[in-house]
């Protein structure tokens, strides 16, 4: 018989054998601090490890508040390190018992604390299985992410064994029942539509003086969830550099380019395909190992107007724009009131179609929201809107989620939300200033072009225009377009901070095929009435293009003077007159005011009442 070397044996007998090594010692995570580096020390191996003996798993024991603010990582004697999990189990508490293996029983992403088992990974440990001389140090990091939670360590294990398992292949996409939007039939793309809850503002505002601070929260009630992974593509300033890069030439973020993952039910089986939408560069952190959405939603201070849609209404205050993790942190049913129609329908879990669909959520590079399910940021992790200098008024806060439209949805109209507040905690000051500008035309005989300059002494921005053709500017010193002839009255609106609002109309005409000429301008440009009806006393609010001699009279139904309220002469610009006509002994009746300035006359019909 063939005799077989006792060497041979022995080293065969060797790896058969599972080798663990772990570290016991209690270390503290702490909030939102520096990275935890756990050692432990593994020797005797024999060789290289690879996929005939190498890494089968690591082990964890964590006690920690609130999962999702953890990163952890594993990085082996050759400096490799791989994410093992990240934002896994939302606001769920500890890893007890948990195991990372490429033979696990999910993902961790998809699991729940305290994740008792054997999970997959977020990265493959064969990563590591990749012949380096395992014997040496290891090291397990753990890195709080947010603020507001901590816990500590209690053991970190490592076990070696022959045949590792090898990486599972893609799981099946599947959806069971899955719908497509209505009046769609497959195949069909289920986007998520993301909207804004006004309830979480409503509950959480908080008012000081010079700051109002409030919470946000952005829901999923569309199809499909929103997903994103960021590709292995990082730069500076537009230039690819190594992910690896903490800090930018200059100091500016490192970004990383972003896809949106779109699923999509190609038939009437529960198999569903997916699709890459490219979502641009947002700010990657890589000493937290994460994505920042960038842009993700923006807080502004408005005033109303009688446009519906709060996205126009001009802005006076701007809050911090906001960078998110794309988390899953609570639900429709379990946060009721904030998931909401654009009709005022509230939903709940039960009537979101495909709840609760979603395969990606965390705080790592890979990111998403399930349909059903939605984020929240804290009034205490927002910055708020700064309100130095504003008065004390009825305003609203308007909140936008993606308001650059960097991610495909069902629905771009309805992610927004205008929450009405009552400032009270702020200053007063007066009225300083005056509105004014001027302007200039040129063009041709298709598109004429005008030129607005504001001349409101000490006043360069919190300014809002109004171009008579249904469009409107914030820019204190505007270039706007007309498509067609005719007479605009353009409106400058003052709205800074702790004013009153001032403003005025100026007459615009365009005539394309006079381009070259002067644009005429009366003398009179508006001529305004209030109270009226009235009883004794009104007021009459003009503005003068020119230094003209007016005169302002109050007629009777055939044309004749009952009473000359004022001459003027020289005056320019803006005018307001109060009328008494107590002592002038008018009856109750219908009368004129006549306004005549120049070569012009202007008429504003009057009722008088008892």
């Amino acid at each position: 018989m063939k005799r077989i070397p006792f060497l041979f044996l022995l080293v065969w007998s060797f790896c058969m054998q599972a080798q663990t090594f772990s570290n016991s010692s209690t270390l503290n995570i702490p909030d939102l601090g520096a990275v935890v580096e756990v050692p432990v020390i593994v020797s005797g191996l024999p060789g290289q490890i690879n996929t005939i003996f190498g890494l089968r798993s690591a082990c964890i024991n964590v006690v920690h508040t609130y999962d999702a603010d953890l990163v952890i990582k594993l990085r082996s004697p050759d400096g490799t390190v791989i994410e093992l999990a990240s934002g896994a189990g939302n606001s769920g508490d500890n890893f007890s018992n948990t195991c990372l293996a490429e033979d696990g029983a999910m993902y961790i992403s998809s699991g729940t604390p305290p994740f008792i088992g054997s999970y997959f990974p977020m990265q493959s440990l064969n990563l590591l299985n990749n012949m380096q001389d395992a014997n040496g140090t290891w090291y397990f990091l753990f890195q709080d992410t947010f603020a507001a939670d901590s816990g500590y360590v209690t053991s970190c294990t490592l076990t070696f064994q022959t045949s590792p398992p090898v990486d599972p292949g893609p799981p099946a996409i599947t959806c069971s029942g899955c719908q497509c939007p209505p009046g769609m039939s497959p195949p069909c793309d289920l986007l998520p539509d993301m909207t804004a809850s006004g309830k979480i503002i409503q509950e959480s505002i908080v008012e000081i003086n010079g700051n109002i601070n409030f919470g946000n929260a952005t829901p999923n009630i569309g199809w499909g969830p929103m997903e994103i992974h960021g590709v292995d593509s990082c730069y500076c300033d537009g230039v690819l550099v190594p992910c690896s890069t903490v800090t930018c030439p200059g100091g500016s973020a490192v970004t990383q380019r972003v896809h949106q993952r779109i699923y999509r039910k190609i038939n009437n089986s529960d198999t569903l395909e997916t699709y890459d939408h490219s979502a641009g560069l947002m700010s990657y952190h890589p000493t937290h190992g994460h994505i920042h959405v960038d842009h993700w939603a923006d807080f502004t201070l408005r005033r109303k107007t009688n446009n519906p849609d709060a996205r126009t209404w001009p802005i006076i205050g701007t809050g911090t724009k906001q960078s998110f993790c794309l988390i899953n942190l609570g639900n429709c049913s379990s946060n009721p009131g904030y998931c909401v129609r654009a009709n005022g329908d509230t939903l709940t879990t039960d009537s979101v179609p495909n709840y609760p669909l979603g395969f990606v959520s965390g705080c790592g590079i890979d990111q998403g929201i399930y349909t059903g399910m939605l984020d929240i940021y804290s009034a205490g992790l927002n910055m708020g809107i700064n309100l130095a200098g504003f008065c004390n008024g009825e305003y609203y806060i308007v909140s936008i989620t993606d308001p650059n439209n960097d991610f495909l949805e069902f629905d771009d109209e309805n992610n927004w939300t205008a929450v009405p507040v009552a400032l009270g905690a702020q200053g007063t000051a007066p009225l300083t200033d005056s509105c004014s500008f001027t302007y200039a035309i040129t063009g041709n005989t298709d598109i004429c072009t005008v030129q607005f300059v504001n001349t409101t002494p000490g006043v360069s921005t919190n300014l809002f225009y109004d171009f008579g053709d249904g469009n409107t500017s914030q820019d204190p010193n505007p270039i706007h377009q007309y498509m067609a002839d005719g007479d605009y009255w353009v409106k400058q609106e003052l709205l800074t901070q702790c004013r009153l609002p001032d403003s005025v109309l100026i007459h615009v005409s365009i005539n394309r095929t006079h381009l070259g000429f002067s644009s005429f301008l009366p003398a009179v440009l508006g001529l305004d009435v209030s109270p009226n009806p009235f009883q004794n006393t009104f007021t009459a609010d003009y503005i003068l293009s020119g230094s003209y001699a007016t005169t302002l009279d109050v007629l009777d139904i055939l044309g004749r003077v009952v009473f000359t309220a004022s001459q003027t002469t020289g005056v320019l610009g803006r005018q307001i007159v109060e009328i008494d006509l107590s002592s002038q002994g008018v009856k109750p009746g219908v009368y004129f005011l006549r306004l005549h300035s120049g070569s012009e006359s202007h008429y504003q019909r009057l009722i008088k009442v008892e």
